[in-house]
Protein backbone atom coordinates (compact mmCIF):
# COMPACT_ATOMS: atom_id res chain seq x y z
CA UNK A 1 0.00 0.00 0.00
CA UNK A 2 0.72 3.63 -0.91
CA UNK A 3 0.04 7.18 0.50
CA UNK A 4 1.04 7.06 3.99
CA UNK A 5 2.28 9.51 6.08
CA UNK A 6 6.23 8.23 6.49
CA UNK A 7 7.65 6.38 9.04
CA UNK A 8 4.35 6.12 10.76
CA UNK A 9 2.72 3.32 13.10
CA UNK A 10 -0.44 1.78 11.59
CA UNK A 11 -3.55 0.97 12.98
CA UNK A 12 -4.95 -2.10 11.43
CA UNK A 13 -8.91 -2.39 11.19
CA UNK A 14 -10.65 -5.53 10.81
CA UNK A 15 -14.21 -7.50 9.69
CA UNK A 16 -15.47 -9.40 12.41
CA UNK A 17 -14.44 -13.12 13.03
CA UNK A 18 -11.55 -12.40 11.10
CA UNK A 19 -8.45 -14.85 12.81
CA UNK A 20 -6.28 -12.90 14.85
CA UNK A 21 -3.43 -13.91 12.96
CA UNK A 22 -4.54 -11.48 10.04
CA UNK A 23 -4.63 -8.33 12.14
CA UNK A 24 -1.71 -8.90 14.58
CA UNK A 25 1.76 -8.23 13.34
CA UNK A 26 4.36 -11.03 14.26
CA UNK A 27 7.49 -12.73 13.46
CA UNK A 28 4.92 -15.23 11.06
CA UNK A 29 4.71 -12.65 8.69
CA UNK A 30 6.39 -12.12 5.43
CA UNK A 31 8.78 -9.86 4.92
CA UNK A 32 8.20 -8.37 8.29
CA UNK A 33 11.21 -5.82 8.16
CA UNK A 34 8.63 -2.97 8.60
CA UNK A 35 7.31 -3.99 12.38
CA UNK A 36 8.51 -2.81 15.09
CA UNK A 37 9.75 -4.01 18.76
CA UNK A 38 6.16 -3.94 20.15
CA UNK A 39 4.63 -5.26 17.03
CA UNK A 40 3.68 -2.36 15.01
CA UNK A 41 3.39 -2.35 11.25
CA UNK A 42 5.50 0.61 10.39
CA UNK A 43 5.28 2.78 6.94
CA UNK A 44 8.82 3.56 5.44
CA UNK A 45 10.50 6.41 5.09
CA UNK A 46 8.60 7.04 1.40
CA UNK A 47 5.06 6.24 3.33
CA UNK A 48 5.13 2.55 1.59
CA UNK A 49 3.84 -0.61 3.06
CA UNK A 50 5.39 -3.91 1.58
CA UNK A 51 2.69 -6.55 0.97
CA UNK A 52 2.72 -8.47 4.22
CA UNK A 53 1.52 -12.24 4.30
CA UNK A 54 0.19 -13.49 7.54
CA UNK A 55 -0.25 -16.97 8.53
CA UNK A 56 -1.44 -18.53 5.29
CA UNK A 57 -2.98 -21.31 6.86
CA UNK A 58 -5.51 -19.53 9.30
CA UNK A 59 -8.84 -18.96 7.56
CA UNK A 60 -12.11 -17.61 9.49
CA UNK A 61 -14.76 -20.35 10.36
CA UNK A 62 -17.45 -19.87 7.72
CA UNK A 63 -17.19 -18.70 4.23
CA UNK A 64 -17.68 -15.28 3.30
CA UNK A 65 -16.25 -11.93 2.58
CA UNK A 66 -14.30 -10.32 5.39
CA UNK A 67 -11.89 -6.86 5.44
CA UNK A 68 -9.01 -5.48 6.41
CA UNK A 69 -7.70 -1.74 6.45
CA UNK A 70 -4.59 0.17 7.14
CA UNK A 71 -4.76 3.63 8.47
CA UNK A 72 -1.97 6.13 9.77
CA UNK A 73 -4.67 8.26 10.89
CA UNK A 74 -5.38 10.24 7.71
CA UNK A 75 -5.44 7.84 4.92
CA UNK A 76 -7.03 4.28 5.13
CA UNK A 77 -6.71 1.57 2.45
CA UNK A 78 -9.14 -1.78 2.57
CA UNK A 79 -8.73 -4.34 1.14
CA UNK A 80 -11.65 -6.95 0.91
CA UNK A 81 -11.23 -11.22 1.27
CA UNK A 82 -13.57 -13.88 0.06
CA UNK A 83 -13.69 -17.09 1.83
CA UNK A 84 -14.80 -19.98 0.03
CA UNK A 85 -15.33 -23.52 0.42
CA UNK A 86 -13.00 -25.67 -0.56
CA UNK A 87 -13.16 -26.83 -4.44
CA UNK A 88 -12.71 -24.45 -7.12
CA UNK A 89 -11.33 -21.34 -6.00
CA UNK A 90 -10.90 -17.92 -8.36
CA UNK A 91 -10.02 -14.30 -7.17
CA UNK A 92 -9.17 -11.67 -9.28
CA UNK A 93 -6.47 -8.87 -7.66
CA UNK A 94 -7.53 -6.15 -9.41
CA UNK A 95 -11.58 -6.14 -10.17
CA UNK A 96 -11.89 -2.98 -12.26
CA UNK A 97 -10.89 -1.85 -15.89
CA UNK A 98 -11.35 -0.39 -19.26
CA UNK A 99 -13.37 -1.88 -21.86
CA UNK A 100 -10.59 -3.49 -23.93
CA UNK A 101 -8.26 -3.45 -21.28
CA UNK A 102 -5.51 -6.51 -22.09
CA UNK A 103 -3.60 -8.66 -19.07
CA UNK A 104 -5.60 -8.46 -15.99
CA UNK A 105 -5.06 -10.92 -13.59
CA UNK A 106 -7.05 -14.18 -12.53
CA UNK A 107 -5.53 -16.74 -9.73
CA UNK A 108 -6.77 -19.92 -9.54
CA UNK A 109 -6.89 -23.96 -7.89
CA UNK A 110 -8.95 -26.51 -7.45
CA UNK A 111 -8.52 -29.48 -4.72
CA UNK A 112 -11.06 -31.29 -7.84
CA UNK A 113 -9.13 -31.33 -10.12
CA UNK A 114 -11.33 -29.05 -12.32
CA UNK A 115 -9.81 -27.39 -15.61
CA UNK A 116 -11.41 -24.11 -16.82
CA UNK A 117 -11.49 -23.61 -20.70
CA UNK A 118 -12.46 -19.85 -20.86
CA UNK A 119 -13.26 -16.30 -18.96
CA UNK A 120 -16.77 -14.81 -19.58
CA UNK A 121 -17.23 -11.16 -18.09
CA UNK A 122 -21.37 -10.36 -17.81
CA UNK A 123 -22.90 -12.29 -20.98
CA UNK A 124 -19.60 -11.79 -22.83
CA UNK A 125 -16.26 -14.51 -23.88
CA UNK A 126 -12.97 -12.78 -22.66
CA UNK A 127 -9.89 -13.10 -24.73
CA UNK A 128 -8.02 -14.95 -22.01
CA UNK A 129 -4.76 -17.11 -21.81
CA UNK A 130 -5.27 -20.24 -19.38
CA UNK A 131 -3.13 -22.36 -17.87
CA UNK A 132 -4.01 -26.00 -15.88
CA UNK A 133 -5.04 -25.79 -12.73
CA UNK A 134 -1.77 -27.15 -10.34
CA UNK A 135 -2.95 -29.04 -7.22
CA UNK A 136 -3.27 -27.28 -3.74
CA UNK A 137 -2.04 -24.88 -2.54
CA UNK A 138 -0.06 -24.14 -5.98
CA UNK A 139 -2.21 -21.71 -7.39
CA UNK A 140 -2.35 -20.52 -11.13
CA UNK A 141 -2.55 -17.21 -12.70
CA UNK A 142 -3.67 -15.86 -15.62
CA UNK A 143 -4.70 -13.30 -17.84
CA UNK A 144 -7.48 -11.87 -19.12
CA UNK A 145 -9.47 -9.19 -21.67
CA UNK A 146 -12.14 -6.82 -20.83
CA UNK A 147 -14.06 -7.19 -23.85
CA UNK A 148 -14.15 -3.67 -26.06
CA UNK A 149 -18.61 -4.26 -26.04
CA UNK A 150 -18.48 -4.59 -22.10
CA UNK A 151 -20.48 -1.21 -20.84
CA UNK A 152 -19.56 0.48 -17.77
CA UNK A 153 -21.07 -0.83 -14.32
CA UNK A 154 -20.16 -4.19 -12.45
CA UNK A 155 -20.44 -7.10 -13.85
CA UNK A 156 -19.38 -10.79 -12.82
CA UNK A 157 -16.75 -12.33 -14.25
CA UNK A 158 -16.45 -16.40 -14.32
CA UNK A 159 -14.32 -19.04 -15.24
CA UNK A 160 -15.89 -21.46 -18.08
CA UNK A 161 -15.57 -24.95 -16.26
CA UNK A 162 -15.66 -26.38 -13.03
CA UNK A 163 -17.64 -25.12 -10.02
CA UNK A 164 -15.28 -22.15 -9.73
CA UNK A 165 -16.84 -18.86 -7.60
CA UNK A 166 -17.38 -15.94 -9.66
CA UNK A 167 -16.27 -12.34 -8.38
CA UNK A 168 -17.46 -8.83 -9.10
CA UNK A 169 -15.80 -6.81 -11.48
CA UNK A 170 -16.53 -2.84 -12.68
CA UNK A 171 -16.19 -1.90 -16.10
CA UNK A 172 -14.76 2.00 -15.87
CA UNK A 173 -16.52 4.72 -17.84
CA UNK A 174 -14.22 6.61 -19.74
CA UNK A 175 -13.51 10.28 -18.23
CA UNK A 176 -11.14 13.08 -18.72
CA UNK A 177 -10.13 14.69 -15.78
CA UNK A 178 -7.54 17.09 -16.55
CA UNK A 179 -6.83 18.95 -20.17
CA UNK A 180 -3.32 21.16 -19.97
CA UNK A 181 -3.72 23.82 -21.50
CA UNK A 182 -7.19 24.62 -21.91
CA UNK A 183 -6.69 26.63 -24.46
CA UNK A 184 -3.99 26.73 -27.13
CA UNK A 185 -2.70 27.86 -30.71
CA UNK A 186 -2.40 24.98 -33.24
CA UNK A 187 0.44 22.53 -33.15
CA UNK A 188 0.89 23.36 -29.50
CA UNK A 189 1.51 19.65 -27.25
CA UNK A 190 -1.75 19.60 -24.94
CA UNK A 191 -1.59 16.73 -22.18
CA UNK A 192 -5.00 14.87 -21.01
CA UNK A 193 -5.30 13.13 -18.57
CA UNK A 194 -8.07 10.76 -17.57
CA UNK A 195 -9.76 7.27 -16.08
CA UNK A 196 -11.33 4.48 -17.59
CA UNK A 197 -9.39 4.31 -20.94
CA UNK A 198 -7.98 0.86 -22.17
CA UNK A 199 -4.13 0.25 -22.37
CA UNK A 200 -4.01 0.77 -25.60
CA UNK A 201 -4.36 4.15 -27.92
CA UNK A 202 -6.98 6.16 -27.99
CA UNK A 203 -7.90 8.72 -30.41
CA UNK A 204 -8.68 12.14 -29.24
CA UNK A 205 -11.43 14.06 -30.90
CA UNK A 206 -10.96 18.41 -30.31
Amino acid sequence: ATGFKANTPLTIGYSPNVPSAWYTPSATWSPNTQINSVNQLVTSANGLVSTIISDAGTAPLAVGQYWISLSDGTTTVTTTINVVTPGDIMAAPVTTGAAGQTSLQITYFSTAGSIPTGVTLGTSCTAAVLIAVQPWPSPITATFTVPTTSTAGTHTLALVGGSFNTVAFTTLSPSITVISPASASVGTTVTVVGNGFATSSVALTI
